[in-house]
């Protein structure tokens, strides 16, 4: 089973290794030289860190409905289910119709 083939887990330090090198060169493009000037928003506060108590808020919401569907389903629609299939005509001993009616 052990193929000689590079996995996932050892390609990972390379790609994040590119992505910092990438990142660097773009900040010290943005730092050093007036290239990507035009381009450039300047604001002067940091805008992002208004977002994160609302990013925090919905990553609550979202885990607060996640129980609640948790909760449903073990509470109200397991104990159908297990109602459907204690009732279905092959658990009370039935034989089951032919395949052609």
């Amino acid at each position: 089973m052990n193929r000689d083939r590079v996995s996932f887990g050892q390609r990972v330090p390379l790609l994040l290794v590119l992505v910092a090198t990438v990142g660097l060169a773009y900040e010290a493009l943005l730092a050093f030289t007036s290239v990507l000037a035009p381009y450039r928003f300047p604001i002067p506060y940091a805008v992002p860190l208004f977002d994160v108590p609302f990013m925090l808020v919905a990553t609550g919401i979202l885990f607060v409905l996640g129980v609640a569907l948790y909760l449903y389903d073990f509470f109200v629609l397991a104990p159908r289910r297990e109602r459907a299939v204690a009732t279905w005509p092959a658990a009370a001993g039935a034989e089951a119709p032919p395949a052609g009616a």
